[in-house]
């Protein structure tokens, strides 16, 4: 089982057969089921999102890592626009690994214990666009569901890329909509837990056409698609950059 994953890791795009499929799910939903021990009685904040959202780079930031920017060039990458690693001379050494490219890096669920507060910890859970193929896109449910059922208690940040939201004429949003309706079911569920809920705007630029981009600006972006759950999450938004 560990061989088909790395084959299947190494080429997402490669088909398996339907007894390697069923061997590779039960395979890493035994890792998922060990690795969400870590969240027994813990209070825990699920950051969540498409992948290169930004789940990983906030998990690092909450953790107390320094962060910093660098060109694509440093890490092997291409383009010219910057990205954010963490800072290998800070204090902190990074917690979970940030993927820069538009492979997903987080296998499963990702367990941090709070520094500051052995009770509390942090789940960087996978993409939930991930494009490893079927039978990864399922064990992430199994391993996701495993971590609600250990822990004591669940607070759940999405994270939405600020140009997905106001570039996708609703895909984004629909998205957002996708990922609550898995989570907690329905809207009305989504409003009855909403105060455990937060909605980040993750590369949100601070200006745009010379204007200064606000909280407002962005609730107005969610209001628009006039849908309970986007309308819940409308004043449930902080920026991040």
């Amino acid at each position: 089982s560990q061989e088909i994953l790395a084959r299947k890791l190494s080429d997402p795009r490669k088909e398996l057969s339907a007894a390697e499929g069923i061997s590779l799910i039960t395979y890493c939903a035994q890792l998922g089921e060990e690795n969400a021990a870590s969240a027994t009685d813990k209070a825990v904040v699920l950051v969540l999102g498409n992948t290169g959202v930004g789940k990983s780079t906030a998990v690092n930031y909450l953790m107390g890592c320094e962060m910093k920017l660098v060109k694509p060039s440093e890490l092997g990458l291409e383009g010219s626009k910057r990205v954010v690693i963490v800072n290998a001379e800070g204090t902190r050494p990074e917690v979970m690994p940030i993927g820069h490219g538009s492979q997903s890096h987080t296998l499963m669920p990702q367990i941090v214990p709070d520094a500051d507060d052995s009770n509390k910890a942090y789940c960087d859970c996978p993409g939930f666009s991930d494009n490893r193929g079927a039978e990864i896109n399922i064990a992430n449910a199994i391993n996701t569901s495993k971590v609600l059922q250990q822990a004591r208690g669940v607070k759940a940040v999405f994270l939405a890329e600020y140009a997905d939201l106001i570039g996708s004429r609703g895909n984004n949003t629909r998205t957002l909509e996708d990922m609550c309706h898995q989570l907690f079911g329905s809207a009305d569920n989504l409003r009855r837990h909403q105060n455990s809920v937060l909605l980040g705007i993750t590369k949100a630029p601070f200006y745009e056409d010379d204007e200064p981009v606000t909280r407002n600006i962005v609730q107005s972006l969610l209001t628009q698609a006039n849908t309970p759950t986007a309308q819940i999450l409308a004043d449930r938004i902080f920026l991040f950059d």
